[in-house]
């Protein structure tokens, strides 16, 4: 694609993002999703805590997860989310801002947390960190997009992937970001945490964090520090003989063992 092209997709893409302050959004007791992976996956986690859940959602976007997830209580955190709060139940907040921003001012402590925010692993890592923070001593993350589908959906830039998959004629928008180097920083810098891949063939490929005891506050090691570590790699560095085994690969239906076994130790 020339540069003249690249130019018309950034400007379409700007002109959308403009549309979007015109739009009226749903108002959330109106709206009718189906049910996504990630609210099947989630709801089925929450089902063996066996107690009432308080829940965290960061990223929610037009909150088709968000909507479908059974829990006592909900909070999803979004700085531009595609969902009116008009019609919010009374257990259910929608907070409009940067998740940095949110952990701040939190005082409430969360059960599970799905984390599908900003598509970099530097925040991708501060918003588990903080979730695990904010969150009980059994509180288990759902991880979404640390497997990129091929190396154009791990680009940093949106923009770039979609102008990269014209190019080579790839006919999806899928775009992970590079949230799968959070993996090798978690691997290497908390052994106090368990993590592992979802990995059913065919299904959507996400990952699950868990306390291996309970060690207090986590530490947030320096950003400047931990990109040093993810520097020299790249998706074919990493994924070219396939998912590294410090990915910790396992079937949707042993991941519930794991789960239901880790809530029993608590």
């Amino acid at each position: 694609m020339n540069y003249e092209n690249k130019l018309k997709l950034r400007s379409l893409m700007l002109r959308k993002l403009y549309l979007l302050r015109k739009v009226n959004f749903p108002r959330y007791e109106k709206t009718s999703f189906p049910k996504t992976i990630s609210s099947d996956r989630m709801n089925t986690l929450i089902g063996l805590s066996q107690k009432s859940v308080t829940y965290l959602e960061i990223g929610i976007e037009n909150a088709r997860t968000f909507i479908n997830v059974e829990a006592a209580r909900k909070v999803g955190v979004d700085p531009f989310p595609l969902i009116s709060r008009s019609g919010l139940p009374a257990n259910t907040k929608i907070a409009i801002m940067e998740s940095d921003q949110y952990f701040e001012t939190n005082n409430l402590e969360f059960n599970f947390a799905f984390i599908d925010g900003l598509h970099t692993w530097e925040q991708t890592y501060k918003d588990i960190i903080n979730s695990l923070n904010h969150g009980t001593k059994d509180c288990v993350l759902l991880i979404d997009d640390v497997v990129p589908c091929d190396k154009y959906a791990s680009l940093r830039d949106q923009i770039a992937c979609q102008v990269s998959k014209q190019e080579k004629n790839i006919y999806n928008n899928y775009w992970m970001g590079d949230v799968y180097h959070v993996v090798k920083v978690l691997a290497k810098f908390h052994p106090e945490l368990s993590f592992y891949t979802i990995n059913n063939p065919s299904e959507h490929i996400q990952g699950l964090i868990l306390r291996r005891q309970d060690t207090g506050k986590i530490k947030m090691y320096d950003i400047g520090k931990l990109s040093k570590e993810v520097a020299a790699d790249d998706f074919d560095k990493i994924f070219g003989n396939g998912i590294p085994g410090y990915f910790n690969s396992r079937t949707f239906p042993e991941i519930l063992e794991l789960v239901e076994k880790h809530f029993d130790k608590k």
